[in-house]
């Protein structure tokens, strides 16, 4: 009865050991880039949904905002983007008007160190070079949150709001015959949730 159990045992500790490496070789593997087609039309406010356009106004008081549709794989969105207290804001609905994300153009030296340091080292990983061409923080929640946050200026730190870090680069890997646009989402850890590859996009676009 012992000689068995202490099998079993070994058994299973063998099997751990290999699950243990198996899971460390896939985090070390670097993370592949999906492809992202996306395209952007600038458009008359006449076509915004009144829900988009109400939630500017009344966001972004006397603020102008240019409104755009953007074509992606997975549909279409709609984008306002201004100038607010300095900073360059995009507004993100969907085609109903409902509100997605904000993202504020910040620099990058203002992500919070623990993200910036990862990100640093995620592209120095997956690039033989690279140039950060553009830094977003983009908050996620509620309509009312967000309209607060934009109008105190302040980060409320609660568990509806999500902040995130959207940057676009341009950089060459290892795949990569030229240097090409990248968009790389990541959490305020620094933790990548999404690479993409842009196979077309404005260049005065990404810059705004």
């Amino acid at each position: 009865m012992t000689l068995i159990y202490c099998i079993e045992n070994k058994g299973i500790a063998r099997r751990l050991r290999i699950l243990f490496i198996l899971a460390f070789s896939i985090l070390s593997q670097p993370i592949e880039a999906q492809e992202k087609l996306e395209r952007e039309y600038r458009i008359a406010a006449e076509h915004v949904p009144e829900k988009a356009k109400s939630f500017i106004k009344a966001t972004y008081l006397n603020a102008k905002a240019k409104w755009y549709r953007e074509e992606g794989l997975s549909g279409f969105t709609l984008e306002a983007k201004l100038k607010w207290k300095g900073q360059r804001h995009s507004v993100e609905f969907d085609t109903l008007g409902n509100l997605q994300d904000i993202e504020i153009g910040i620099k990058f030296e203002e992500v919070e160190d623990i993200a910036r340091k990862q990100i640093e080292t995620h592209l120095q990983t997956n690039f033989q070079h690279y140039r950060i061409v553009k830094t977003q923080v983009q908050l996620k929640g509620s309509s009312a949150q967000l309209q607060r946050i934009v109008g105190n200026q302040t980060r409320e730190t609660t568990e509806e709001l999500i902040i995130n870090y959207e940057l676009i680069i341009k950089a060459k890997s290892s795949e990569d015959k030229i240097n090409s646009f990248y968009e790389i989402l990541v959490n305020k850890q620094g933790e990548v949730i999404k690479l993409s590859k842009i196979v077309e996009r404005a260049v005065n676009h990404l810059i705004f």
